[in-house]
This record gives structure tokens, C-alpha cells and sequence, in this order.
């Protein structure tokens, strides 16, 4: 029997795009095989629909004899773009995989293992501490490469990994791909490219799909990466949702602040007599200010203290979900 197996596979969009039709391929454990193709023609739409990310209209994605029904650890997934949360330090991502792998270990134990797989992808220990925008992108794919290997999944799943990487670091990358998945233990690999000289470097098989009439767009955000770790619940909430989320919520509220302050100052600047301003003054014992600037100085002061308590409440909230 076949480690993979995909029988009739066909894949389109609800709107009727046509991506995949009858696809049949089988491969054997130990198999690196690369998938070349035309841009739209489905290798990604392939390799997400393999890693369970996307349902097939018709046909099947069977592996070690049991059919592909969703994401899952058994299958490490290597992205072009996203590999790593930018919330989260380097190690802390590999960290995540293994948590979800090894829930039962000891947390000192897989941070052991994470700076073990570093080292493996020729990084020293202190990229551990520092975020993906801290690292080079040759780095920032060394890292998602060590995550992918650090679960021992028995497939992995490689879509143009070194796509936008420049020519030295992608060579360098390669041979350290070969390196590490040579011997005994050596795992079962799709791996898309465009590059036909990496087809032939890399690959034990290569296989040439062609082109069909539609236009396939991918969208490798959080959400899918998360699939591909298990994360489910509350902890991915926590973990990917709230980070992923934070930035633009705290945007949001940052500016509606700021739109209620210059509201008030309208409203002050109309109503001089009422509003702010002469609030501050009635109740004030020095009345150095006249009405209206009392009024601004006050929303100023009130607006301060209000973005300094909102800072610290960010602050918070951002490290409770990177911990």
C-alpha cells in the first residue's frame, strides 16, 4: 500500500473555478517530491488540500491508509509567507508546535529540543529570544523549517518555502534541506516550486501539472497555520485570534479616543458658558485660565492619563498572549 495515495481529485470554487480535476498520484515513504507547474494551475490548491486545509469537491487524500478529513501534526507544513505569529519570539513559536505535540512534557524539556532544532538549521541559541522582524528572512524559513521538523511529523508539506529569498540564502537552504532529510529516518516530502534546477536538485520524483481555465487564489494567513499546529478553543484564541486581532483593536480604539477629543472641543469651542471649560472654572480655586482654554487643558491632561492607562493595558495584554 502507498504512504499517499490521491484517487479522482478535483477541486473548485463555489463560483465554479475549476483548480484540480482527476488528479491520481500515489507516493512511497521517503519520497521528496517536487510539483512543478504554471502559476494557477493548483499546487498549492494540491499541497493544502494533502495537508487537509481544504476539502476536495470529489475524490480522496488517503496517507498511511486513513483518509485526510482535516489539518493535523502528522503533516509539518512549511509556508512561503506567515511561517511564524510576529507576536511571538522565534523559539516561542517552535515552542507552540511542541506544546501541542508533547502537552505532557516538561516545559524546560521541549525548550531543550527547540534550541536542539536551531542548532540543526545552523542558528545559534540566541534567536530563540528575538521576533521574526528581528530576523532575515533566510533566518525567519530556518526557523520555520526547525518548527516543522521539531513535531517528527512523517509528512512534510513545502510550498516555495524559498520563493522570496535571494539566490545565496536559497542555495544555502537547499543543501541544508538535503542534509537533513537524508538517512534512515528520512520523512515523506511535497515540495511545490516554480524552479526547475531546485526540481532536479531536490526532488526523487518530479510531477508536472497543467494548466486549467480559473485563477487560484491562496491566502496562507494565522488562522490556517494555526490548523496545521492543532490549535483549537481557547487556545487558539489566545494564541493567534487576540495577538492577530490586538493591533487593529487597539488602533480602532486609539482613534476613536482621539475623534472623542476633538468632538469635545467642538462642543466646547460652541459652548463656552456650559460645557467643559466652565465646568473646570466654577469648580476651580485659582481661576488663572479663562473658560474654554480650562476646558482644553483638562481634556488634554484627562486624554494623557487615559492613553498612559491604555499603554499599560496593551502592554499586558500582548505579553499574556506571547507567554
Amino acid at each position: 500500500m502507498k504512504y499517499v495515495s490521491i484517487n479522482n481529485l478535483s477541486f473548485a470554487y463555489e463560483e465554479g473555478k475549476t483548480i484540480l480535476d482527476n488528479i491520481d498520484l500515489d507516493a512511497d515513504k521517503g519520497e521528496f517530491i517536487c510539483i512543478l507547474g504554471q502559476s494557477g494551475c493548483g499546487k498549492s490548491t494540491l499541497l493544502r488540500l494533502i495537508a487537509g486545509l481544504e476539502k476536495p469537491t470529489t475524490g480522496t487524500v488517503s496517507i498511511d491508509g486513513e483518509e485526510v478529513s482535516g489539518a493535523s501534526l502528522e503533516r509539518g507544513v512549511v509556508f512561503q509567507d506567515f511561517g511564524l505569529f510576529p507576536w511571538m519570539t522565534a523559539g516561542k513559536n517552535i515552542l507552540l508546535a511542541l506544546e501541542q505535540e508533547y502537552p505532557k512534557r516538561k516545559k524546560t524539556e521541549l525548550r531543550s529540543i527547540v534550541l536542539e532544532k536551531l542548532r540543526e538549521v545552523g542558528l545559534d541559541d540566541s534567536v530563540y529570544n528575538k521576533y521574526p522582524r528581528e530576523l532575515s528572512g533566510g533566518m525567519q524559513q530556518r526557523c520555520a523549517i526547525a518548527q516543522a521538523l521539531s513535531i517528527e511529523s512523517p509528512l512534510l508539506l513545502m510550498d516555495e518555502p524559498f520563493g522570496a529569498l535571494d539566490a545565496v540564502t536559497r542555495a544555502a537552504l537547499q543543501d541544508l534541506i538535503r542534509n537533513l532529510l537524508e538517512g534512515e529516518s528520512r520523512k515523506t516530502v511535497f515540495f511545490v516550486t516554480h524552479d526547475v534546477d531546485e526540481a532536479l536538485l531536490l526532488g526523487s520524483r518530479i510531477i508536472v501539472l497543467g494548466p486549467i481555465t480559473g485563477v487560484m487564489t491562496v491566502d496562507k494567513r494565522y488562522l490556517e497555520k494555526a490548523k496545521t499546529l492543532e490549535l483549537t478553543g481557547f487556545r487558539r484564541f489566545t494564541k493567534v485570534v487576540l495577538p492577530a486581532a490586538s493591533p487593529a483593536i487597539f488602533a480602532g480604539f486609539t482613534n476613536s479616543l482621539r475623534s472623542s477629543f476633538v468632538m469635545l472641543v467642538f462642543a466646547e469651542i460652541s459652548g463656552v458658558q456650559k460645557g467643559m471649560g466652565f465646568f473646570v472654572k466654577k469648580y476651580s480655586t485659582s481661576g488663572v485660565f479663562a473658560n474654554t482654554w480650562a476646558g482644553f487643558i483638562f481634556m488634554a491632561a484627562v486624554l494623557v492619563v487615559v492613553m498612559l492607562i491604555f499603554e499599560r493595558i496593551k502592554k499586558h495584554v500582548l505579553r499574556w498572549t506571547m507567554n
